[in-house]
């Protein structure tokens, strides 16, 4: 009787099959190794650039200000922010990664009882870079500045400023008889670690400055303008 089996040809054959659909789930789960990683590095991008965004507006937004409101709603005056209009702010500009110092007043400081405290309330903040991580301090009016990380992995923080004389200047100083109006805001930030089969790409700051992304870095660029209203008088 003659025994049933396969041949060397079908044997061959079989393997072809079975190592293409290897092939094709190693592929498979390759792309979706690529896709996690490029959803995970866009996520922490976008959430780090957006937190920088949001603190230098509510900083630059804060510059000038005296309002003090005291535990019952009423507004106080008598809280000095030791400084007044356009003396309010200062700031360097060094290419895309800038830095800047305001004094303001704010509400935001509490006493132990959690009631808005006066003796905290005059605030200086600073921003500055220590390669690309960016750095805050905020301390009591007249204090050292004490700078802190506040994020890393930021290629720019860039910001130009619109002059009431329609004018733009890099720094908050302003031609005579002009003041800052508003400022325009550029933050790049990196990846934290690295993504296959991302290109380099490039961006344009807000004052026309260029800022290169490596391959393999996903990037994210937001800009804005920051209106400044407590500089005016």
């Amino acid at each position: 009787m003659r025994r049933h089996g396969f041949t060397l040809v079908e044997l061959l054959i079989a393997m072809g099959i079975l190592a293409g659909i290897l092939t094709l789930v190693a592929i498979y789960f390759g792309d979706q190794r690529d896709l996690t990683q490029r959803t995970q590095g866009r996520s922490e991008v976008q959430d780090r650039v957006r937190m920088v965004m949001q603190m230098v507006t509510q900083d630059l937004q804060m510059v000038g200000s005296r309002g003090f409101l005291d535990s019952s709603g009423n507004l106080i005056t008598t809280v000095s922010s030791g400084c007044s209009g356009v003396s309010c702010i200062t700031s360097t500009n060094t290419g895309v990664q800038d830095g800047f110092t305001v004094q303001y007043v704010t509400t935001l400081r509490v006493d132990s009882s959690g009631n808005p405290d006066p003796t905290k309330a005059c605030r200086t903040v600073s921003y500055g870079f220590s390669g690309n991580t960016l750095q805050r301090s905020d301390v009591l009016c007249g204090s050292a500045a004490s700078l802190v990380d506040l994020a890393p992995n930021i290629l720019a923080l860039d910001i130009q400023y619109q002059c009431s004389n329609n004018t733009t200047a890099d720094t908050a100083s302003c031609p005579a008889g002009s003041y800052p109006r508003s400022a325009r805001v550029t933050v790049i930030g990196q990846s934290a670690a690295t993504v296959a089969n991302i290109p380099a790409s490039s961006y344009t700051t807000a004052s026309g400055g260029t800022v290169n992304c490596p391959p393999g870095r996903i990037c994210l660029a937001l800009t804005q303008e920051v209106l400044m209203p407590n500089l005016k008088n």
